[in-house]
């Protein structure tokens, strides 16, 4: 009787899998099947695309440029007045600027407008760089800002005049006492003290606004319109 070789598999009974191997298979995709699937969607991709690139086109061609509001004949201008703050070191103020800013705001502006009817109604903003001392950033301007008509240059000029002036008058004061106080020193000491002065006065600067702000790009519109299509599709 002849053996039979039980290590040969069985031609007649179908072998079972191992079970990962199985799975692999299961999941593996051929490329002949995936092509199939992309050619099948290919419509789809390109109508998705089509349809995204017109829409974007259609927006970036009918977009209106963001233009500045263009000025009227009678426009409304910033007069700006520009005080240099004197100093009684090389490094100290002559006053500090929070003091300066009271003067002006709960003083000098005020008896202006009692004394002068005509600037009663003048609104006067103030603004300086914050620092102590020179050795910090920013610098000595405080700035005297009134928004008005081109027409009343001349009385908002009178106005910023009449705020500066007991305050330059002031400051002089302080810095021939210091001067006197440092009678015993150099010349050249003496003469780091120095007083505030006008660095300008109402000086008539144009407010020119965008209507909406900066706007996008038109190309950069279509671009995104294409990346947006492709991936859609």
């Amino acid at each position: 009787m002849s053996k039979v070789d039980s290590s040969k598999p069985d031609a007649q009974f179908p072998q079972a899998m191992h079970p990962a191997y199985a799975q692999y298979a299961d999941d593996e995709i051929s490329l002949v099947d995936l092509a199939k699937i992309l050619i099948a969607r290919k419509v789809w991709f390109f109508v998705v695309f089509a349809l995204v690139v017109i829409m974007s086109g259609v927006f970036a061609l009918t977009k209106r440029p963001q233009l500045p509001v263009p000025l009227s004949d009678n426009p409304t201008l910033a007069f700006t007045t520009l005080i240099a703050i004197g100093y009684k070191t090389p490094t100290v103020f002559i006053e500090p600027m929070a003091s300066v800013h009271t003067l002006i705001e709960d003083a000098y502006s005020i008896k202006a407008r009692i004394d002068k009817p005509e600037f009663e109604n003048l609104v006067l903003d103030i603004s300086y760089e914050s620092r102590g001392s020179i050795n910090q950033e920013g610098s000595n301007i405080l700035r005297m800002i009134t928004l008005g008509k081109l027409d009343q240059h001349e009385t908002i000029s009178a106005f910023h005049r009449a705020v500066a002036e007991p305050l330059i008058a002031r400051h002089q004061q302080l810095a021939d006492e210091i001067k006197q106080q440092q009678g015993q020193a150099s010349n050249q000491e003496l003469s780091q003290v120095t007083s505030t002065s006008l660095a300008a006065t109402a000086n008539p600067l144009p407010l020119i606004k965008s209507s909406t702000g900066p706007g996008i790009s038109p190309k950069l519109i279509l671009a995104l319109g294409i990346v947006l299509g492709l991936m859609l599709g």
